[in-house]
């Protein structure tokens, strides 16, 4: 297990972002977040990489698979 940090940035469609927020902050540190005009929500998260999968995991079922993510570095 590696214990660098990575960053991803998500987007979450409006009618999750509720639970999804809580998720994320509860997996890493938000480091930019912006509310697009749909009500949907774009962060950019900072988190161990080892936590990633668990991450995307999580938000999956929050989201109902309805989730995008792009690794930034």
């Amino acid at each position: 297990m590696s214990s660098e940090n990575i960053q991803i940035a998500i987007k979450i469609p409006a009618e999750y972002t509720g639970k999804s927020y809580g998720t994320v902050k509860n997996f890493g540190t938000i480091k930019r977040d912006e509310w697009q005009s749909d009500g949907s929500w774009v962060a950019v998260v900072e988190l161990p990489a080892a936590m990633q999968v668990d991450l995307m995991e999580a938000l999956g079922k929050d989201t109902q698979g309805n989730v995008q993510s792009k690794i930034m570095k």
